[in-house]
């Protein structure tokens, strides 16, 4: 089991070409919300990340991209019971590919990133830049996820890994970074100071990155014990998981401090340097300021859209189309399907409700006017007594969450529920939301919340009480009945 939490941020360059998508949740460029940032927190067998560019709003691109999305959701599904040994059958059942992936578990963080992004990890403060290594042989077809370098290692607690490119990392002290990624505080702080930073000496390079901060790793459930009946299944599961860990080799780290070159393993020395269009110019003639310092060499612009890139994305559309075919006829049906025989059927069945005696006319028309009459005057004043029952119980709401907002706040940490499966974006409905250290009302005040502000449920109610995480990081339990009043 690891616990951990990823945090993503999509620059106003990216948005229109950039998708990534966080445990099944979205954000970006097809993100309906188009939202810039996400941060998602959980305790999971596996983590997976995945992001897709584009090289515009094109219909048949952003369909690719949506199917790819959805399998790495059955793709991520299949791992929390499988375990990171399934991959090679996974990725044989899917065929999902990807500009960018990132699978976590306890045992092992698997990576492929293209070398526009460097993969830095911050381990004991200090900050180290990862070098890919060569992809295990016979494990999955050499023609998956062949768009980056690949790169192994094995998480510890406290580990914090960030994607950045390396034109960023150049421009600023080393030890200076050392030292803000080994705060502890919220990587939307650290990124916006260093943002700020360059910006005082005359440069903006505000862009997107990706994060994963480890805060508990946990033996694997596959290694723990299982009852008799489960022994040979489980043994099993216990030599095929050993098999795929021995066959992934590990990346080496270079310190920062003492410089940041690549260095790539003999066989992918003239990979090309990207497959996948960008939009984010390269910035050059960086300046040599404070505790920043210039980059010794200057970015070349890359073409791109290759013809390479464009064969290969044209085959993979021919692909989908034919396995698509089943459902474009569906939609052909439903394009044909007419309203007319419908609408045929209610007139005819208003007009019985209206002649429910043939021979009483009047009468028949009287009775069914009369109970729709009392159908509206019943709705409506339901409707009425429901508004005066919200009034008074969100007054109470209000006039007990005051009497406690004297109350001194502790310094206390929230007692941790044994599962935090749940990332739910809340916004708070009464006057002043109380967190507490336990699901107890006279237990220690950590914080509080005002009505308007967003808060992240991690669980389903227990015992009458939720687990949330307040914007600043705050984790406690709240009375559901406050979270979520009744409409």
């Amino acid at each position: 089991m690891l616990r951990a939490i990823m945090t993503s941020h999509i620059s106003e360059n990216d948005l229109s070409v950039l998708t990534l998508q966080m445990n099944g949740t979205m954000i970006g460029h097809l993100d309906p919300n188009e939202a810039t940032n996400r941060v998602i927190s959980s305790n999971r067998e596996v983590h997976l990340a995945s992001g897709y560019y584009s090289s515009g709003d094109h219909r048949q691109e952003r369909k690719y991209i949506l199917e790819q999305n959805r399998l790495f959701g059955e793709f991520f599904s299949d791992l929390q019971t499988q375990g990171l040994a399934a991959i090679p059958e996974l990725a044989d059942k899917y065929q999902a590919d990807a500009a960018f992936l990132l699978i976590a578990a306890a045992d092992m963080v698997l990576i492929w990133q293209d070398r526009q992004k460097g993969v830095y990890l911050s381990r004991n403060k200090k900050l180290y830049r990862l070098q890919p290594v060569l992809r295990p042989e016979n494990l999955w077809a050499e023609d998956w996820m062949t768009y980056g370098d690949f790169y192994a290692f094995s998480p510890k607690d406290g580990d914090f890994l960030i994607f950045l490119s390396p034109e960023f990392i150049d421009q600023f002290n080393t030890t200076h970074l050392e030292e803000v990624f080994s705060s502890g505080q919220q990587v939307f702080t650290i990124m916006k100071g260093l943002v700020n930073l360059g910006k005082t000496y005359g440069f903006d390079f505000e862009q997107s990155w990706f994060a994963l901060e480890i805060q508990r790793v946990e033996a694997n459930r596959i290694y723990k014990g299982h009852s008799e009946e489960n022994l040979s299944e489980e043994v099993r599961r216990i030599s095929r998981a050993e098999h795929f860990s021995k066959a992934v080799q590990r990346s080496k780290a270079s310190r920062v401090i003492q410089g940041q070159e690549l260095i790539l393993p003999k066989d992918t020395r003239k990979r090309s340097t990207r497959l996948l269009p960008r939009k984010t110019p390269p910035v050059t003639n960086r300046p040599q300021l404070g505790s920043l310092r210039g980059s010794k060499q200057e970015t070349e612009p890359i073409d791109l859209l290759n013809e390479r890139y464009k064969e290969e994305r044209e085959s993979t559309h021919r692909a989908f189309e034919a396995r698509r075919k089943p459902m474009d006829e569906y939609f052909e049906r439903v394009r044909e399907w007419r309203i007319e025989p419908l609408l045929e059927k209610i007139k005819q069945l208003i007009k019985k409700f209206f002649n429910l005696w043939p021979d009483q006319k009047f009468y028949s028309r009287f009775f069914a006017t009369s109970l729709i009459v009392l159908f509206v005057l019943l709705t409506a004043l339901f409707i009425k007594e429901g508004k005066k029952v919200d009034k008074n119980k969100l007054s109470l709401e209000e006039s007990s969450q005051e009497t406690l907002e004297e109350e001194p706040y502790s310094d206390a940490f929230a007692e941790i529920p044994a599962e935090t499966n749940l990332e739910i974006a809340t916004v708070v409905k009464v006057n002043n939301l109380q967190i507490r250290q336990a699901k107890d009302s006279t237990s220690a005040l950590l914080a509080s919340v005002k009505r308007g502000e967003v808060v992240i449920q991690l669980t389903p109610e227990i015992s009458g009480w939720i687990y949330v995480r307040t914007e600043d990081g705050t984790e406690g339990y709240v009375y559901a009945e406050y979270l979520n009043p009744q409409d």
